[in-house]
Parts: structure tokens; sequence; C-alpha cells
């Protein structure tokens, strides 16, 4: 295990591709994709887990990966800026209850992406948080209408 973050661990089962973020607390913010200390093998990645404890994925973290699957805790209430960027393979999210940011550009350019479950403790969905992402048919959101309106977008 390895640190990407103050408290915050990660693992790479190379045999079945699935990178695993757990601990307690935010992950490293990264300012670029070369930075994530992942980077080497982020095309490989089929399965992102990230483990309940951690609260803010960081910005860039997977940012140009293959990760077909995304697995996000309760306890993450931030998704930061280019997180998921360019993950083209992507075809579904569910954002869980707990979440309360999308931040700016979060899954721009997933171009696989179809569906999107949004939680109703969601307060802002920052600037072109599903920018470009063309094959975008189905979002869900748990909340209310009145709810719903009072998300900043």
């Amino acid at each position: 295990m390895r640190l990407c973050g103050q408290q915050a661990v990660w693992n790479y089962e190379e045999e079945n591709g699935i990178l695993t973020i757990q601990g307690v607390g935010a992950m490293e913010d990264y300012t670029d994709p070369e930075q994530v200390p992942w980077n080497t093998f982020i095309q490989k990645i089929k399965t992102v887990v990230i483990r309940d404890g951690i609260t803010t994925v960081g910005d860039y973290a997977f940012a140009g990966g293959s990760n077909q699957e995304v697995s996000l805790p309760g306890s993450v209430e931030i998704v930061g800026v280019f997180s998921f960027k360019g993950c083209t393979v992507l075809k579904e999210i569910v954002i869980p209850e707990g979440v309360r940011v999308l931040a700016s550009k979060a899954f721009q350019f997933c171009s696989a992406l179809r569906k999107v479950y949004l939680p109703s403790t969601l307060i802002d969905v920052d600037m072109r948080a599903f920018g470009k992402c063309e094959s975008l048919e189905e979002v869900f959101y748990q909340g209310s209408e009145e709810q719903w309106e009072q998300i900043m977008i």
C-alpha cells in the first residue's frame, strides 16, 4: 500500500485490473495526470474501488483511465476537478448519497458514458462536469424537483 493522501493509500491488483483506494479523509489533488502515482498503468485499470472513509476524490486522480467500473462510497463528499476526465470506456456512474459537489469537468470527455445517477445530497454541479459526454442519454436524480432547483449548476 502506498500513499495517495495524508491518510489514504492505494493498491493495484495487476491480475484483475483493480485499483483500490482506502483510508480516511481526502485523496491527494494532482495538477496533471502524469503526477498520479498509478499513471504508468492507468490504461490497465479496469475497476476503481474507493472504500468507505475517503471523503474527496482527488483532482485528475483517474483522468484518461480505461476503467469500466467505478465504485464510490457514501463517505465521498467531493468529486474533484477532472477526476474521471477522458475515461472513454466508462458507461455508467452512480454518484452515491453523501456526495455534495461534482467539481469542474469531473467527467468531461467520458465519451461512452450513457447513464448517470445523482444523489439528493448534491448541492453543486460545477461547470461542464459532464461536458462532451456525447453518449449521455439518461440522468437519474434521487431527490425532489424542488431539491433539483436548489442545486448550483
